[in-house]
């Protein structure tokens, strides 16, 4: 009877400790989802970071970005896209704050206004030449991501382009003839000559 026991209790001891190397497996690491920068490139992360447009001198600077993409190559082509949505983001406000300033005071409906302003700034945009933009710097990140299954890396990627001011002025002068050219009546007329002469000829 006592070596029974002593059977029993041996294999209850066992069943306990595979147990336990079962529960081992099973449980996932602590730090499951927890994302580190292990590599970039280059090693200080550039100043432009974050900004998504800044005018200096003749230019414009714009910047793109995309995050936790498992292919750089993707990454950077997603990032420059991402660049240019913010340059015509960015230049409709432009536009429209210096085509507004300069028919402020034209004797004319705020309907009128706004539809004439709303019309420069579309132009504006579909003529601006974007193909002209220059990258000027790049700048990634690789991250090692804890996965149940083990590490995972991707990318974080950023660019910075640049756009000479001339193709934005030229882009507006393009909207400002188009809007002379369909004025069909007086007040649309009125606008449009205003503007030109506001802006200038470029």
């Amino acid at each position: 009877m006592k070596r029974s026991w002593v059977l029993v209790s041996a294999l209850g001891l066992s069943l306990l400790l595979v147990a336990g190397c079962s529960s081992n497996k099973l449980r996932p690491p602590k730090n499951v989802g927890d994302s580190k920068v292990v590599e970039k490139t280059p090693k200080n992360k550039p100043g432009w970071v974050g900004t998504s447009y800044k005018e200096k001198e003749n230019y414009i600077f714009f910047s793109g970005e995309v995050t936790d993409v498992a292919d750089r190559s993707m990454g950077m082509r997603q990032a420059k896209a991402d660049a240019i949505q913010n340059l015509i983001e960015s230049i409709k406000v432009k536009a429209r704050s210096e085509f507004a300033e300069a028919v402020k005071g034209v004797n004319t409906s705020q309907g009128t206004l706004g539809r004439y302003v709303d019309s420069l700034v579309v132009w504006t945009t579909d003529n601006l030449d974007v193909a002209g933009a220059i990258p000027v710097e790049e700048y990634t990140e690789k991250l090692r991501t804890q996965a149940y299954e083990g590490s995972k890396y991707s990318y974080n990627c950023y660019v910075w382009l640049r756009l000479s001011k001339d193709e934005y002025y030229l882009a507006r002068q393009n909207a400002l003839d188009r809007a002379s050219r369909e004025a069909e009546d007086e007040e649309a007329k009125q606008l449009a000559q205003e503007a030109k002469e506001k802006l200038g000829q470029l």
